[in-house]
């Protein structure tokens, strides 16, 4: 296996009382494609912030390779600047690059930044990332607000894309058309296996049978479905 572009290792971090993560060890290697999955409330946006460098751990690294650029694309992505053109160029890609992604995404690049709608705001966040061209993209629930033949244009990009690409997403089949392998964030830790989304349950309920017991927060209300599927 390549090694991580970029990693955390024996992270440790606190939320007030509450401990989001305990040893956690995650790694990123060039051109990957994975999501990051766990029930809500378990910490992956926030582990994707720490992965950003947008949070600080309070114990362990994030290591990076020299020279590594990173985009992250949040939530709630906020769109600054006159025109979406500004907005997308801001990062450091050149204006035709941003243009050429504004364009594919449908979105004129002279439109003001102002009065734009949930899907239109994803759209423009996604046309700045993949135009800055980074080595490790960053998405959490880039499918929110976006229509079909945007979710195709998006698949399509990060079919092309170079970059070691992690993704939240409670949307089942576009992680299971997009990612080809999977770390699941549970109790505090991650765990990976190197399929794609589609083994995701399989791998879960087998992982529940040869445990002595399952935690009282696993019942039958909580399946292997709503912990893949789950935001937070």
């Amino acid at each position: 296996m390549r090694p991580p572009i970029l990693s955390l290792k024996f992270v440790r971090l606190a939320d007030g009382p509450k401990m989001l993560f305990d040893g956690v060890e995650i790694g990123l290697e060039s051109r990957v494609r994975a999501c990051l999955v766990g029930r809500n409330g378990a910490g992956k946006t926030t582990l994707l912030r720490v992965l950003a460098g947008e949070i600080e751990a309070d114990d362990g690294e994030r290591v990076v390779t020299p020279g590594t650029r990173v985009a992250f694309v949040p939530q709630e992505p906020i769109i600054l600047g006159r025109t979406v053109l500004e907005h997308a160029t801001a990062g450091g890609a050149q204006d035709y690059e941003a243009e050429a992604m504004l364009d594919l995404f449908a979105i004129p690049p002279s439109r003001s930044a102002q009065g734009l709608s949930g899907g239109e705001i994803r759209r423009v966040a996604l046309a700045r990332a993949l135009a800055e061209d980074p080595d490790v993209l960053l998405l959490d629930e880039p499918t929110n607000h976006l229509d079909i033949l945007a979710i195709e244009t998006l698949e399509a990009e990060l079919t092309r894309s170079k970059a070691a690409i992690l993704i939240v997403s409670h949307d089942r089949a576009f992680l299971e058309r997009t990612t080809g392998r999977c770390f699941w964030l549970e109790h505090r830790k991650v765990r990976a296996l190197d399929r794609d989304f589609s083994a995701f349950d399989d791998w879960v309920e087998k992982s529940w049978r040869v445990r002595p017991k399952r935690p009282a927060v696993w019942t039958n209300s909580l399946s292997a479905k709503s912990i893949g599927c789950s935001g937070g």
